[in-house]
């Protein structure tokens, strides 16, 4: 693995670290470059030009809102100086967002669904929770992701005061744990908050099995991955009412969660404790999973994306947005 700055660079470092990347990407005289998120695809793509890659493969994975409002003509202008060979979102609602890229690239902004790895456990609740330190008599609620204002965690903690009976439990880390504190300590409420910090694969699988409800307030997102996996294993999920977040829990008109204004600290709590107290009206939600699982699977994505390494035949200089018609990756769309 290669890292072109251990540490958040200076502006002179900066250079220093395109340097050391571009000499990278030249000494490994790749086929394809692949970038991810924003400031991955408008440094990296350039500097995969300038080192001889012939295509690149840039991805749609962040929220327009999550993005400085200059990065979409960015966007849009490397797509018409054609160093982005192929553009991949994660979602519909992405590829809508990024229209103005969209209208650069045409057929070559592919949307491919993010595969989501079903994180299943052998615990019980109780054993999932006493493996994590948990308390185990209490209705517990989770949320996993960046302790950041955009995953808005602060909204779940809002409803702690009205149930004695409602805990919290926050996988992830982030610059908002002091000020998430702070909040449960205003309310009354931080021995009912439990922050169990980054989580492995499987202590994820843990994680979810300890759940009553998966609660995502999150303001903005591209895909939501975390809220896929807490439904595909079926946990019971309240969600912030974003478009992209109906669209990824949907299949075929069905529903994998309730979503409400996550900022409606009342209609939060109306929400989560209607699954608490109703286990019929939160099973209605779960019977999803298993169809959710297959539309979100990680061979379908890993499908899509070896069709396109396909088309960009090593070393054969074919354009890898060829031929792309013949396979279905707009199944959101359609």
């Amino acid at each position: 693995m290669f890292f072109a700055s251990l540490e958040r660079p200076t502006p002179l470092g900066l250079l220093g670290a395109f340097a050391r990347l571009r000499k990278h990407i030249s000494e490994l005289q790749p086929d394809v470059v692949m970038t991810f998120q924003h400031y991955g695809n408008i440094i990296g793509a350039p500097l995969a030009k300038i080192a001889g890659v012939k295509h690149v493969v840039a991805n749609l994975n962040s929220a327009i809102a999550a993005c400085p409002f200059w990065l979409p003509y960015a966007d849009a202008a490397l797509g018409a100086l054609r160093v982005y060979d192929v553009v991949v979102s994660n979602s519909a609602k992405t590829s809508e967002e990024f229209s103005l890229l969209g209208r650069v690239m045409g057929d070559r902004m592919i949307l491919i669904d993010h595969g989501v790895e079903a994180k299943r456990s052998p615990h019980s609740k109780t054993e999932a929770r006493s493996k994590l330190s948990l308390p185990v008599d209490v209705q517990l609620l989770g949320c996993a992701g960046r302790l950041h204002h955009q995953k808005n965690q602060a909204a779940i903690i809002n409803i702690l005061p009205r149930r004695e009976s409602l805990h919290l439990a926050l996988a992830g880390h982030g610059a908002e744990k002091d000020a998430l504190r702070r909040q449960a300590e205003a309310l009354g409420v931080a021995d009912r908050l439990h922050f169990l910090g980054e989580l492995t694969s499987d202590d994820v699988a843990t994680f979810l099995a300890s759940l009553d409800v998966f609660v995502f307030p999150s303001v903005a997102e591209s895909f939501g991955l975390a809220v896929a996996e807490a439904a595909i294993v079926g946990v019971p999920v309240v969600s912030n009412d974003l478009p992209v977040l109906r669209e990824v829990l949907s299949v075929d008109g069905r529903s994998s969660a309730d979503f409400v204004d996550a900022n409606d600290a009342g209609a939060l709590y109306a929400a989560v404790t209607a699954l608490l107290d109703d286990p019929a009206r939160a099973q209605a939600l779960t019977s999803n999973a298993r169809r959710l699982e297959e539309h979100h699977s990680l061979e379908r994505m890993v499908g899509g994306y070896q069709r396109i390494l396909t088309n960009a035949g090593v070393g054969s200089g074919k354009d890898p947005a060829s031929d792309l018609g013949t396979v279905d990756f707009r199944s959101h769309a359609s």
